[in-house]
């Protein structure tokens, strides 16, 4: 009866810190990414209104469906954020982001089942507490983006299929099933963290078995076919879009960059980032002890074919996994597997060499340990959540599309490509590249281009606006080709009190130098 109080209280827990300040604007983590689905989400929405595209100015359907990308990604949040709407009588952002923590704190419940059943009470409850109160999982989970609902549908995912190794039964296999396509449908990179520790708990009954002539028996057939199904029923959406050169294909080519796999400055930079400060060094260390130490059996192999997938996984999309950071969640519940494995393997050791007299005391600082760290976590994401400048970014972008008239035809130089401004300012038109943006293009085969030949592009393509927004100012000072250009050619339309600038592209001073 405790343990299940205690599963609750953290579940709850978990929820309110990611609740908390959840009506602030989403610019506190990657605002690119939560604003890519929040437009796409607003042109759902205004479809769906009684009276069809009547319901909202015209302009406004302009905007919405010129800044909605709706070919990489079904629209499973956006979906439910739209149901929200609906519910609530018109758009709120905090609903689809309050929906993503919801499910990623759902998925916390099968991750603590599934370690319950690999160890015990004890090193469950430590999974679970870096599950849900790693800061950068606290912060990433509470967007409105995918990626939480990839994350808790892995979770699920491994908890029923690790149910199917210890009982292969197709009832066994089916209970998976749902979880499984939901994860590869929500995101296909799920099937990394998915395929690979199943395939290795399941190779390894495998090995251990003398008569390895029936390996039909660890896999049958049907089991096989059904599981394959599964497979590709949730792939089916990104296939589709693949074959018939959707922007999935595109973000694709990002995701990779040959010249990174070998590069040790590359993957040392990445070491750091991702190990230094997301996902912890202490987390790494004691994860890869806890594969040491854990006993020979199902657990070990689930956890290694876990962070064998995450190795595939890194190479596979070398570039996103270093510049988009929530890339990396999907690790969190292999390591907090892996860290429960080490904590089993502690509490086995205390409990062999320790008197039952002197367990008790060691139960007590575990628990204080424990206790004292989730309250630093906690005490680190809630300060991390509260900026009063994202209201006033706000405020700022409302008051730039006023200005140029909410134009369809803008150019920005602004956080999150643009994106947040897009939503907020109603306003629509293409980014400018900043430099970590032009430091790439080489690596990606694009040959070099001046600012003139760039700003000649969008120009002729009928731009009527500049606009750096309060954030790139030290960015736009940091290319002054592109400053010259603006400064000399275009009027100032924003006032010199603005903290941002808009360019009048439409009344250039004298025309622009030669390509």
């Amino acid at each position: 009866m405790l343990m299940w109080v205690i599963l609750t209280a953290m579940l709850i827990a978990g929820l309110w810190l990611r609740l908390y300040h959840i009506s602030d604007p989403p610019l506190d983590f990657h605002p690119q990414r939560q604003y890519w689905d929040a437009n796409r989400a607003r042109l759902m929405y205004y479809r769906s209104l009684e009276g069809g595209l009547n319901a909202v100015p015209k302009w406004q359907m302009e905007v919405a469906r010129a800044n909605a990308d709706i070919s990489t990604e079904p629209p499973i949040i956006e979906t439910l954020a739209v149901a929200a709407y609906r519910i609530a009588g018109g758009e709120n952002l905090a609903l689809p982001r309050g929906i993503s923590a919801a499910l990623y704190v759902a998925g916390g419940l099968f991750l603590f089942l599934l370690a319950l059943r690999l160890f015990s009470p004890l090193p469950a409850f430590a999974a679970l507490g870096y599950y849900l109160f790693l800061p950068f999982a606290v912060q990433s989970t509470r967007t409105f983006q995918p990626d939480p609902l990839m994350t808790a549908s892995i979770c699920a995912g491994l908890y029923f299929l690790y149910r199917y190794t210890e009982q292969q039964t197709i009832a066994r296999l089916l209970a998976a099933a749902p979880f499984v396509a939901l994860a590869l449908l929500a995101k296909p990179v799920s099937v990394f963290f998915l395929v690979f520790p199943f395939a290795a708990v399941l190779l390894g009954k495998f090995l251990e078995e003398k008569d390895r002539k029936q390996w039909s028996r660890f896999f049958p057939p049907v089991h096989l076919a059904i599981f394959s199904g599964v497979v590709l029923l949730g792939l089916a959406w990104t296939l589709m879009n693949l074959a018939g050169g959707g922007g999935l294909a595109q973000q694709a080519e990002k995701a990779f960059i040959p010249k990174l796999v070998f590069s040790l400055s590359a993957w040392g930079e990445y070491f750091q980032l991702i190990w230094g400060s997301v996902l912890t060094y202490w987390a790494l260390a004691g994860g890869l002890l806890g594969i040491v130490f854990c006993r020979p059996g199902a657990a070990r192999r689930l956890l290694a074919g876990g962070w064998i997938g995450y190795a595939a996984y890194a190479i596979a999309f070398n570039y996103h996994v270093h510049s988009h950071i929530y890339y990396n969640l999907p690790m969190a519940p292999i390591v907090a597997l892996s860290l429960g494995a080490l904590v089993s393997a502690a509490y086995t050791l205390v409990c062999v060499n320790v008197s039952r007299r002197a367990l008790r005391p060691a139960l007590a600082i575990y628990w204080i340990g424990l206790a004292g760290i989730l309250l630093f976590a906690i005490s680190k994401s809630t300060k991390a959540q509260t900026n009063p400048d994202y209201a006033r970014l706000q405020q700022i972008y409302e008051e730039i599309g006023q200005q140029v008239g909410h134009t369809r035809q803008a150019i920005f130089l602004a956080i999150g490509y643009g994106d947040p401004l897009r939503y907020h300012g109603m306003i629509g038109g293409g980014w400018w590249p900043a430099q970590v943006d032009l430091s790439v293009e080489p690596e990606r085969g694009i040959a070099p281009r001046t600012a003139a030949e760039r700003l000649h592009e969008y120009i002729d393509a009928g731009r009527e606006a500049f606009i750096v927004d309060p954030i790139m100012q030290s960015e736009f000072k940091q290319q002054p080709e592109l400053m010259k250009l603006l400064f000399d050619t275009y009027p100032v339309i924003s006032t010199e009190e603005s903290p941002y600038l808009i360019f009048d592209l439409r009344y250039p001073r004298k025309p622009l130098p030669e390509k």
